[in-house]
């Protein structure tokens, strides 16, 4: 994944407390698989929401 999507998708993840709407998956991350999109959605949850809560 190019350094500006994995900067994006952190982004958008972090705006809705680790999750991304499926619409924005849809017009951004589309070249995602569903196994990709979930196992990348996780490493972002695990690293970031310690620090968030």
């Amino acid at each position: 994944m190019p350094n500006r999507s994995v900067n994006l998708f952190i982004n958008l993840s972090l705006q809705n407390l680790g999750n991304l709407s499926s619409k924005k998956k849809e017009s951004h991350i589309e070249f995602l698989t569903d196994d990709d999109f979930h196992a990348t959605e996780q490493s972002v949850k695990n690293v970031t929401l310690p620090k968030i809560q």
